[in-house]
């Protein structure tokens, strides 16, 4: 698979920074309007966080749905968490751009299938939360996650050094000079930098809480916006 750009809802990536907020709860519209003028182009959809159905939800992103905006819906697979079905998802799909599905989940075939045949964006994540695992597990999970059929692949990492965040880095630079599509981020105190970097070297997008931090490292999406607006 070789890209140099990807069409997600009405953004094409890959040619500059997109900053995707992350709402781990339904915010007001206002505050997603001041997100959108500081420059956040996505929103990435907290399902599992939001509490109730799928449904309880369907008129909030419809009226996402209306801005000039991408959406990416997720429901993480938890133990606390029952909405992580097919029925779910299949509901989820009409209102988002594309799906997050890790690359654990037991119905993700399903899932990548769904996506598919609804013109939608199937990203399918991995997560490492110990880390040291190196390059070559990278690119392993980058070519499993593409034999799944994931249109974009996303490798959150956790890192123990800054020589390591570099390594991170290049190897971001490194896969997306081949044309592959990529998420990339790192997780902890050392993954900080890679937040903001990332895109630059290739990530198509780089994530930011909108009220408050749901991963290890993460930083507000108004922080990012502000970063890339002054490295202009």
């Amino acid at each position: 698979m070789i890209l140099n750009t990807f069409d997600f809802g009405p953004l094409k990536v890959g040619n500059s920074p997109v900053v995707m907020g992350v709402l781990s709860e339904k915010i007001s519209f206002q505050a997603i309007d001041t997100l959108i003028k500081k420059g956040v182009k996505a929103f990435e959809c907290r399902i599992d966080q939001w509490g109730g159905a799928v449904l309880d939800h369907e008129a909030y992103l419809e009226e996402l749905g209306k801005l000039p905006i991408a959406l990416l819906g997720t429901i993480r697979l938890a133990e606390h968490n029952n909405q992580h079905t097919v029925s779910s998802f299949n509901a989820l799909l009409p209102g988002v751009d594309g799906i997050d599905i890790e690359v654990e989940s037991p119905i993700l075939t399903d899932l990548v299938g769904m996506a598919k045949y609804q013109k939608k964006v199937a990203v399918i994540s991995y997560h490492d939360f110990e880390g040291k695992k190196g390059v070559v597990d990278w690119e392993q999970k980058v070519e499993e996650a593409l034999d799944l059929g994931a249109d974009i692949v996303k490798l959150a990492i956790m890192l123990h050094s800054f020589e390591e965040a570099a390594e991170f880095l290049k190897f971001t630079y490194e896969q997306r000079k081949k044309g592959l599509p990529l998420i990339v981020l790192g997780m902890g105190e050392y993954g900080v930098s890679t937040r903001y970097a990332a895109p630059l070297m290739g990530s198509f997008w780089t994530y930011g809480f909108t009220t408050q931090s749901v991963a290890p490292g993460q930083v507000s999406c108004e922080q990012l916006c502000d970063w890339y607006l002054k490295a202009n």
